[in-house]
């Protein structure tokens, strides 16, 4: 699997919530990271979101508590204060689910960031794994991003689309790799996320282990190589103090 997600754009500095002087004008975005093979999904994932500007999907996104939604950092940077669409529960871009404007994001390190909501969800939220999944486990990744390896070979699915992928050694990701923070995923041949699924989910025994972050090997074909995910699980910690405990609260009353 192999995603471009814009690395150019990655920073290390973490930016607070909702203020309106940190928020930067942004251009309409280019779809990042979609699923390639794998099947239609047809019963909806109560967590999973579609980030969306005036109706159009760019990003993926995992409600983790019922007001915050963690994505990839490329996604939301200039976006922190807002303006753009979470639609949730949904197996389609354009209908289903709850369609609620995002409050502001705050940016983690690496790729990583989270999205306050300007209301709660009344969508289930999923939980965060222990740990990071072990090496040959096979994930479900989950999508909207285009269809074919090739940049700009098609646009977003309208469809949400899964896939299997499994955990392979840190040392098969090639690019610039985080060991504990970041995840290193191979798809079957022909499968891969890819355009337009960045912030999307993994999940392992139905719970969030990985955010889609980009190429594995620097490859612009998604097929051409292994995935790089945010393991969420190993930014926990961060995700509850920037979420002031709520993640953890929620999770408390499973």
């Amino acid at each position: 699997m192999s995603m471009i997600a814009a690395a150019a754009v990655i920073s290390t500095v973490g930016l607070g919530l909702g203020s309106p002087a940190q928020a930067t004008q942004e251009t309409e975005p280019q779809a990042q990271p979609f699923i390639i093979g794998g099947r239609v999904v047809t019963t909806p994932y109560s967590f999973f979101a579609s980030l969306q500007r005036s109706g159009r999907h760019f990003c993926g996104a995992s409600l983790i508590a019922p007001q915050w939604l963690v994505t990839a950092k490329h996604c939301v940077q200039g976006s922190t204060g807002g303006g753009f669409t979470a639609r949730i529960g949904s197996v389609n871009t354009g209908s289903g689910g709850e369609v609620i404007t995002a409050a502001g994001a705050t940016l983690g390190e690496n790729d990583i960031a989270v999205v306050r909501l300007s209301r709660a969800a009344t969508s289930k939220p999923i939980r965060i794994a222990a740990s990071h999944p072990p090496v040959g486990s096979v994930n479900t990744l989950i999508g909207h991003g285009q269809t074919c390896g090739n940049p700009g070979c098609s646009g977003p699915s309208p469809q949400l689309r899964e896939v299997e992928s499994t955990r392979v050694a840190d040392s098969r990701c090639t690019a610039s790799f985080k060991p504990g923070k970041e995840i290193c995923f191979q798809g079957a041949p022909g499968t891969s996320a890819c355009y337009g699924d960045s912030g999307g989910p993994s999940i392992l025994n139905g719970e969030l282990t990985g955010a889609t972050s980009r190429s594995g090997n620097n490859s612009s074909n998604c097929l051409n190589g292994p995935g790089l995910y945010n393991s969420v699980p190993g930014y926990r910690a961060w995700i509850n103090q920037v979420t002031g405990g709520a993640v953890a609260a929620w999770e408390a009353t499973l």
